[in-house]
């Protein structure tokens, strides 16, 4: 039974919750596995594309029952997803001051899940406003309107990493090109890649342009050879979160941020890095 309040509507659960956001691992893909693969085919299935997004948490408002606040555009419930944590709290403080009663929380929820309710029209992903004003600064992209829903994926094309498992970096994988959710940490990746002052420049485009590119095998590289990067600031929350509920061991917080953040740091001494350096 769904609550109505005014344009807030409180509806069942769908989506999985997730206590602790784990840096969790793609599959690892070998140089050579790489390269066949993109001679071969670089179309990318739904449901694989929507199991690498889900690596990625993204924030949802949710009562004591673990219930989604919603709320209506055109009379069609619509939930929304803050894909930036500091605009999921900012929200959150906010609907306590007018709801308090339902004893509302933020629920991390896998981006492939929202991603799906965005695609089927019953879902709206919120891209934090530092990320909105670089991708219209950065242009490139025709007739989007990035701050009605449209959520910025950051890269640099000059850029590679090594793939990130649970383990940390794996040497031993073909290096990838890292897909940011967080301009700051796609600025610090580059900043540290070229310390010289070596020209690289972000790009920006649509998750769901993007996610069509992929879905078609239109993209100039395969995706398999490609992996989203979540942002820091989500990963420390989710994994502060399971701490203070006991649900995560105390270690699993830094084997994520540093599998991400430390062990697969850019660097140009890695030949892999820079492709053609």
């Amino acid at each position: 039974v769904n609550m109505v309040m005014g344009l807030i509507v409180l509806g069942t659960l769908a989506l999985r919750p997730a206590g602790w956001w784990s840096a969790a691992a793609p599959r690892t893909v070998s140089q050579g596995r790489c390269t066949q693969i993109a001679l071969v085919s670089r179309v990318f299935g739904l449901s694989e594309l929507v199991q690498e997004l889900d690596q990625l948490p993204v924030f949802a408002l949710v009562n004591e029952n673990a219930e989604l606040l919603q709320f209506e555009r055109e009379g069609k419930p619509l939930t929304p997803y803050f894909v930036d944590v500091a605009a999921a709290q900012q929200q959150l403080s906010q609907a306590r001051q007018t709801y308090g009663h339902l004893n509302l929380r933020l629920m991390p929820v896998g981006l492939g899940a929202a991603f799906k309710k965005v695609r089927n029209g019953s879902g709206l992903l919120i891209a934090g406003q530092e990320e909105v004003h670089a991708a219209e600064a950065i242009g490139g992209n025709e007739n989007v309107d990035w701050a009605a829903g449209e959520l910025p994926i950051f890269t640099c094309f000059k850029l590679r990493m090594p793939r990130i498992t649970e383990g940390g970096a794996d040497a031993e994988a073909a290096p990838v090109l890292p897909l940011w959710l967080s301009l700051a940490d796609a600025r610090e990746a580059l900043d540290k890649a070229s310390p010289d002052g070596e020209d690289v420049e972000i790009t920006v485009t649509p998750l769901q342009r993007l996610a069509d590119k992929m879905l078609a095998g239109l993209t100039e590289m395969d995706p398999r050879c490609m992996q989203f990067i979540p942002s820091r600031a989500a990963l420390r929350f989710c994994a502060e979160s399971a701490l203070q509920k006991g649900g995560a061991p105390e270690g699993m917080e830094h084997k994520a941020l540093a599998a991400i953040f430390d062990n697969s740091t850019p660097s140009k001494a890695g030949t892999s890095i820079f492709p053609g350096a």
